[in-house]
């Protein structure tokens, strides 16, 4: 964790030398303090299983976004960004264009349906208001 400061620690002050906010880097020369381990750890199925329960409890819009995060792998600023016209309910295949995603490909994303609940858990996906003419959310 220490290391991942200094390297925000860093970042800050080369912004701010850079934009002439500070007439030296005060942290030039700092050394990482320690080695970083990479973590191999893992929720069980127990856990995930309560934290659906949790997330199903919590319901639209964040219990329903933390379910699809689950679900598809994608970072919350793509889930964010979600459409209708991205998404193919009956495949279960949504694609995200390559200008939201960070390498700037296209992606298709697969979800596994899951028991209990509709594929992706809701089909308000987040952005979207939850009323419309039709009643079932809109752009």
């Amino acid at each position: 964790m220490s290391n991942r400061v200094l390297s925000l620690v860093k970042v800050v002050f080369t912004f701010a030398l850079n934009r002439g906010l500070l007439a030296a880097h005060p942290a030039t020369g700092l050394r990482p303090p320690g080695v970083e381990h990479a973590r191999d750890r893992v929720l069980t199925d127990a856990e995930l299983r309560a934290l659906w329960a949790t997330w199903s409890m919590m319901g639209y819009a964040f219990g329903t976004a933390f379910q699809l995060l689950l679900l598809t792998a994608v970072r919350p600023g793509e889930l964010g960004g979600m459409r209708w016209d991205e998404v193919n309910f009956d495949t279960s295949v949504w694609t995200i264009p390559g200008a939201r995603m960070k390498a700037g490909v296209p992606t298709k994303c697969r979800w596994r349906r899951s028991r209990g609940s509709c594929s992706p858990p809701c089909r308000a996906p987040m952005g979207y208001r939850t009323s419309s003419r039709r009643g079932r959310g809109s752009p």
